[in-house]
C-alpha cells in the first residue's frame, strides 16, 4: 500500500475507533460542547492533503522542474505528525478510562514533535522557490508558518485544560456534567477547538495548493510530451528522406559501376578469349595479349574499390555530420522546451499558460525542424550522379577500345599479318592509357567526395545555427508574451 494511502487508512480508523469510547480527557463525566467542538474543528484533518499527496506520485518520474520531489517532502513533514497529533486529540476528548496526566504528556510531548517537523516542512517549503509561482510558495509558507503557530495554540490549551481537569479530579465539591463548566470553561473549549479549526483550514489551503502546483507540473509535461513527440516525427521523417535517401543513392550508384566494371571484364574475355587461343604457339603475342588482360582486370577492380571507398566515407561522414547536428538540433528545442514550461510555472504572469501554449507549439513549426538539414543533401544529390556518369564514360571508352584492337588483330591475322606488331604495340599502350585514367578519375572522386563531405558539413553547421536563432527568437517573443499577452 503507498505511503499515502496508509496515512489515509490510519487516520479514518482513527477517527471511526474514537468514537466508540465515551468521557472527556479520562474523566467520567461530559464536558460540555467539548467532544463536538473539536470534532468539528478537525473536520476531515489530514485526509484532503493525504488525497492530494495521494494524487503526484505519478508526476515524479517525469518531474520536469523538481516542484513534485520537493512537495512530496513537505507533504511528509506534514501529514505524519498532524495525523498523529489530531488522532491524539480527538482520542483524548472521547477518552474515559485512561489516567489524565498521561493524556496531557503524551499530547505535549506529540505537539513538540509536530512543532519539530512542522519546521523541517518549512525548510522543504523553501525548496519551491524558482520552480512554482511566487504567489503560491508565499501562501504555502503563510500555510505552514500559521500550521506551526496553531500547533503552539493547541499546546498552550492543552496545558490549560490540563490544569483544569486535574482541578476537576481534586475538587472537593462533587463536579457533574452540568456544572463541570465552572471549571473546564467554554473559553477553554474555544481556545484548543479554534487552533485546530485554523489548522484544518491551513490543511486544506495546502493540499489546494499542492493540487495547483501538481496541476501546473502536469500542463508543463504535456506541452513538452507534445514537442517531444513532434520532434520524433521530424527526425524520423529527415532520416529517411534525407540519410536512408543518400544511402539509397551512393549504394546504386556503386552498384552500378561494379555492374559496368564486371560487364566491361566480361566483354573484354569474350572478346580476346579466341585470339589467346590462337596465339598459343606465339608466346610473345600471348604475353603481350596476357598482360594486357590482367592490367585492366586489376584496374578496373583497383577502380570499383577506390570509388566505393570514397562513396562510402563520403556518406559515413555526412551521415555522422547530420545525424550530430539533428540531435543538437534536437537538445535545443527540448531545452528550449523546458526553458519555456519551466518559466510559466514560476510566472505570476496571468498569460502563462496561454504563452506556453502558444509558443510551446511554436517549436515544432518547420522554421526550427531538423528537417531542414535535408536540403543539405538535396543541394549535393547531383554528385552520385557525376560519378556514375563520369563512370559509364570511362568504362565505354575502355570497352570501345578494347574491342576495336581485337578487331584490328583478327582482321590483321587474315591477311599478311604484319600489320600485328602495330596492333600489339597499341594494345600495350592502351593497357596503360587505361590504367592511368582509370586511377585519375577515381582520384577525382575521392577528391569530390571530400568537397561535398566539406559542402555538406558547413551547410549544416549554419542550418543548426539558423534554428538556433530561430528558437532564441521564439524564447524571446515568449518572454515578450508573458508581460504583454502577444
Amino acid at each position: 500500500m503507498p505511503s499515502s494511502t496508509k496515512g489515509l487508512t490510519s487516520v479514518l480508523m482513527l477517527l471511526v475507533l474514537s468514537g466508540t469510547v465515551c468521557g472527556d480527557f479520562g474523566l467520567n463525566i461530559t464536558v460540555p460542547h467539548l467532544v463536538t467542538n473539536v470534532t468539528s474543528a478537525v473536520g476531515s484533518g489530514i485526509v484532503p492533503l493525504v488525497k492530494a499527496d495521494a494524487s503526484i506520485g505519478s508526476e515524479v518520474v517525469q518531474d520536469g522542474s523538481g516542484a513534485v520531489v520537493v512537495l512530496i517532502d513537505s507533504i511528509k513533514d506534514i501529514i505524519y505528525p498532524l495525523n498523529k497529533l489530531l488522532g491524539h486529540v480527538l482520542a483524548a476528548v472521547r477518552s474515559k478510562n485512561k489516567d489524565s496526566k498521561v493524556i496531557f504528556s503524551e499530547l505535549d510531548k506529540l505537539s513538540d514533535e509536530t512543532k519539530m517537523a512542522l519546521e523541517t516542512a518549512a525548510v522543504s517549503v523553501g525548496g519551491l522557490e524558482n520552480v512554482t509561482k511566487p504567489a503560491i510558495l508565499a501562501q504555502m509558507q503563510d500555510n505552514v508558518t500559521e500550521l506551526s503557530e496553531n500547533v503552539d495554540n493547541v499546546k498552550s490549551s492543552l496545558a490549560s485544560l490540563s490544569s483544569a481537569v486535574e482541578e476537576v479530579r481534586n475538587s472537593m465539591e462533587p463536579i457533574t456534567s452540568e456544572n463541570v463548566s465552572s471549571i473546564i470553561t467554554p473559553d477553554m473549549v474555544d481556545n484548543l477547538a479554534n487552533p485546530l479549526r485554523m489548522i484544518s483550514t491551513d490543511l486544506n489551503d495546502i493540499s489546494t495548493l499542492t493540487m495547483m502546483v501538481v496541476m501546473a507540473e502536469k500542463f508543463a509535461i504535456d506541452n513538452r510530451k507534445q514537442v517531444a513527440n513532434s520532434l520524433a516525427s521530424k527526425q524520423k521523417t529527415f532520416k529517411a528522406i534525407a540519410l536512408d535517401g543518400l544511402m539509397r543513392s551512393i549504394s546504386d550508384v556503386n552498384n552500378n559501376i561494379e555492374s559496368m566494371a564486371s560487364n566491361l571484364k566480361n566483354n573484354v574475355k569474350q572478346t580476346y578469349t579466341p585470339l589467346v587461343n590462337q596465339q598459343q604457339d606465339d608466346q610473345r603475342t600471348l604475353s603481350t595479349l596476357s598482360v594486357y588482360l590482367d592490367t585492366l582486370e586489376n584496374s578496373t577492380t583497383n577502380f570499383v574499390q577506390s570509388t566505393n571507398e570514397s562513396l562510402v566515407t563520403l556518406f559515413d561522414f555526412t551521415n555522422q555530420t547530420l545525424v550530430n547536428q539533428s540531435l543538437l538540433i534536437g537538445e535545443m528545442i527540448m531545452q528550449a522546451a523546458a526553458n519555456l514550461t519551466n518559466l510559466g510555472l514560476v510566472s505570476d504572469s496571468p498569460n502563462a499558460e496561454r504563452c506556453v501554449q502558444q509558443y510551446g507549439s511554436q517549436l515544432s513549426l518547420p522554421s526550427v525542424s531538423p528537417t531542414k538539414l535535408s536540403q543539405c543533401t538535396l543541394s549535393e544529390g547531383g554528385t552520385p550522379s557525376a560519378v556514375l556518369q563520369a563512370t559509364r564514360v570511362l568504362m565505354n571508352q575502355a570497352k570501345t577500345t578494347a574491342i576495336s584492337v581485337a578487331n584490328g588483330i583478327q582482321v590483321c591475322q587474315q591477311s599478311s599479318g604484319t600489320c600485328n606488331e602495330m596492333y600489339l604495340s597499341s594494345l600495350e599502350n592502351f593497357a596503360e592509357q587505361a590504367s592511368g585514367q582509370m586511377n585519375n578519375i577515381a582520384s577525382v572522386v575521392e577528391q569530390l567526395a571530400q568537397i561535398v563531405s566539406k559542402r555538406m558539413e558547413l551547410c549544416a553547421l549554419a542550418t543548426t545555427i539558423g534554428i538556433g536563432e530561430n528558437i532564441e527568437f521564439i524564447g524571446n517573443k515568449f518572454d515578450a508574451c508573458l508581460m504583454t499577452g502577444q
